[in-house]
């Protein structure tokens, strides 16, 4: 131990009792370094600072990280709640979409049985002009019918007057 390391002990045990922030601690160190012509005092000192000077820039770049982090957070909550309102609203339109398909083809289904409804009573209604045609076309047959048998019957009877006129004559009546 020599002349310059008693004070410098004795100033770096004083000041480690001392609740010192690290800049006035620094600053204590270097002024007693100059007192003392102890530039491993001063050196001790210039570590001090700059290791507080660090420790600011690190606190500083914490809190810059903190912001940037909070800020990343809340951009990520932004996009997550705006992905979540176009799934919503995608799903919405899905839904919507399938409605109207659904409407659609009920829709489709519907004009589709009128439609065969429409035809069956049209395929009905032709039916049944076919079927009265072919009614009218028997009764004109029997009426055809009826007039040729009447007419034959009206030829038998007048054959058999004149056959009986002839006889009557022929037999001098």
């Amino acid at each position: 131990m020599n002349l310059t390391t008693i004070p410098r002990t004795a100033i770096t045990t004083y000041l480690r009792v001392l609740p010192l922030p690290t800049e006035a601690d620094a600053t204590l160190r270097d002024l007693a370094g100059r007192v003392l012509r102890d530039e491993e005092l001063r050196e001790d000192a210039a570590r001090r600072r700059q290791a507080a000077s660090e420790r600011e820039r690190a606190e500083a770049l914490r809190t810059v990280a903190d912001a940037e982090r909070a800020d990343a957070e809340a951009e990520a909550r932004r996009r997550e709640e705006q992905a979540a309102e176009r799934k919503r609203k995608a799903d919405e339109a899905r839904r919507n979409k399938t409605q109207q398909a659904a409407k659609a083809e009920r829709a489709r289904k519907a004009a589709a049985a009128r439609e065969a409804e429409r035809r069956a009573e049209e395929l009905a209604e032709q039916e049944r002009r076919t079927r009265l045609s072919q009614l009218e076309e028997e009764a004109e047959a029997l009426q055809e019918r009826e007039d040729a048998l009447a007419a034959a019957d009206e030829a038998q009877r007048l054959k058999a007057a004149t056959g009986r006129a002839k006889a009557d004559r022929t037999n001098g009546r």
